[in-house]
């Protein structure tokens, strides 16, 4: 598939380095993350999705998860050198799936999928308005009649009252190298009217003894709950059916243990 102009920015000296990306989020339980979004189908549904399409997926170890599951599956990024890394995942752990290089807001699947996932607030790369409509145009195309969505989006909270529910300064480690990340800084430059903010994310690599850092600024964009459900109506394409605050059914946006958006929408 040919890569398509992006119509969004994003960290790209940061999703060029496939591996040590997935070194810096090893600590992710993606297998719990699959059940919850799998029974989150299944509730709304009432049976298990056979098709899976994960945007913005990086590594793709949602992906990778949903094939080891049973699902026909496919996964989707802008960046060359995630969709090799990925697809040597998928050879090494023994599992198919399709990976598309593509822009999350100008794709075309050639099946449609019954679930699909943007997660890790990828959505924040969606700048404006316009993009926002024409990522949510493809994803509804991409997802049978009924098709359920699922959207990691950061907590309004987050940004509205300075709080920090998410590690911006974390290390991993795995064969031989260690990858600290420090995302944002208290010094990025917010702008109120647009409601993005020049992001600057930090990676230390240390292997050998060496050490080497990458620096990446880019803007992504936050939303408030009932801006995004905004959206959503005028999109026209989907109706949200539910929100959480977490990956984790029993905690709303509300709850004490709240630290992320998670938006489920359901094709109209």
């Amino acid at each position: 598939m040919k890569m398509p102009q992006s119509h969004h920015k994003s960290h790209h000296k940061l999703y060029r380095l496939a591996e040590i990306y997935d070194i810096a989020f090893d600590f992710k339980d993606f297998a719990s993350e699959c059940e919850f979004m799998m029974s989150v189908y299944e509730n709304i549904i009432g049976r298990k999705p056979e098709s899976w399409l994960e945007m913005a997926a990086g590594p793709a170890r949602h992906t990778l998860e949903m094939a080891r599951l049973g699902l026909q599956a496919t996964a989707l990024d802008l960046s060359p050198e995630m969709v090799e890394y990925g697809r040597s995942l998928a050879h090494s752990a023994g599992v198919k799936f399709e990976y598309m290089c593509g822009d999350m807001a100008e794709f075309i699947l050639k099946q449609p999928v019954e679930l699909a996932g943007l997660l890790l607030d990828s959505a924040s790369y969606l700048l404006e308005n316009e993009t926002v409509y024409r990522h949510l145009n493809c994803a509804a195309d991409a997802l049978v009649k009924n098709g359920v969505y699922i959207l990691e989006m950061a907590h309004p909270a987050d940004h509205l009252t300075g709080r920090k529910s998410t590690r911006t300064d974390w290390e991993s480690a795995r064969d031989g190298k260690k990858v600290r990340m420090i995302w944002g800084d208290e010094s990025d430059k917010l702008d109120v009217i647009s409601q993005t903010t020049e992001t600057s994310v930090h990676m230390i690599v240390t292997e050998n003894g060496q050490s080497t850092e990458i620096v990446d600024t880019c803007p992504q964009r936050f939303f408030t709950c009932t801006e995004f459900r905004a959206l959503v109506d005028a999109s026209g394409r989907f109706e949200i059916v539910a929100q959480y605050g977490a990956m984790d059914r029993q905690i709303d946006l509300r709850h004490k243990k709240a630290w992320r958006m998670i938006s489920v929408l359901k094709k109209r």
